[in-house]
């Protein structure tokens, strides 16, 4: 999910997952681009879960923020190095980070880019923070309630939507969500019979 924007196949979003509501900058909201799992191999990389399918947001000499804004206690670093390890994972390595000890102190941690510093998604595309929070409402004017997560399949992403105790999961594709609006914050959703059936949180 995540700069996954996402597409209504809409297909797979590019993902740049929305910040937590506090991690704000001089430049706007953080965006977060790879969680810290672990330290990798004894010379200070680590092994992260992206948040991005950008790669350029991890070239040598990429600047990020580490755990949050600056005023937040968070510390600006530098990108060395970045290869793939798995689907939705990377080993990254980074300036003055050289020991497994020092890579250990990172483990948890959230690396961010400024809000400001993406672009737009492509054509018929939308970035998952974009849809994070939006109400979801049927083309009949039922109120599903809010998008809380983009979740990944092996298809097309899910919408879940959270709204008076229940669940709903919808497949983010432009049959079933023919109205996305950002700036209204609403997505339409015409579902097909069964998909509302939900089930309690």
């Amino acid at each position: 999910m995540t700069d996954r924007s996402i597409r209504g196949r809409l297909g797979p979003a590019p993902r740049e997952r929305a910040a937590t509501p506090e991690a704000k900058s001089e430049a706007g909201a953080l965006i977060p681009v790879a969680k810290v799992l672990r330290p990798w191999g004894r010379r200070g990389g680590v092994l992260a879960e992206l948040s991005t399918d950008n790669a350029a947001r991890l070239l040598p000499g990429r600047s990020l923020l580490l755990g949050g804004s600056q005023e937040e206690g968070g510390s600006r670093i530098t990108v060395s190095a970045a290869r793939d390890h798995s689907p939705g994972r990377a080993v990254i390595e980074i300036e003055g980070i050289d020991s497994i000890e020092a890579a250990e102190d990172l483990r948890g941690r959230t690396l961010y880019a400024p809000r400001s510093e993406i672009g737009p998604p492509p054509e018929g595309a939308y970035y998952a923070f974009q849809l994070l929070g939006m109400r979801a409402v049927t083309i009949s004017g039922e109120v599903l309630g809010r998008i809380v997560e983009i979740r990944p399949t092996g298809g097309a992403d899910l919408l879940v939507v959270h709204g008076s105790g229940r669940e709903h999961l919808i497949p983010f594709v432009r049959s079933i969500c023919p109205r996305i609006d950002p700036e209204e914050g609403l997505i339409e959703v015409d579902p097909p019979k069964g998909l509302l059936e939900l089930d309690e949180i």
